[in-house]
């Protein structure tokens, strides 16, 4: 299973990505990332840029 959800509000904004993997007989990997940031600063295509390659 993979989600995505991205969230946008006064001033910020907040991504998130999770995935449910079969690892393995009666076993689940859940991997989880959040990434955010002010919505000043993800309009801005430099500081963007930055928070995407960090």
């Amino acid at each position: 299973m993979h989600y995505d959800r991205e969230i946008v509000g006064d001033g910020l904004w907040q991504a998130q990505r999770d995935r449910i993997i079969e690892a393995g007989p009666e076993t689940t990997l859940w991997e989880s990332e959040s990434e955010w940031t002010s919505a000043k600063e993800r309009t801005d295509p430099i500081r963007a840029a930055r928070v995407r390659n960090a």
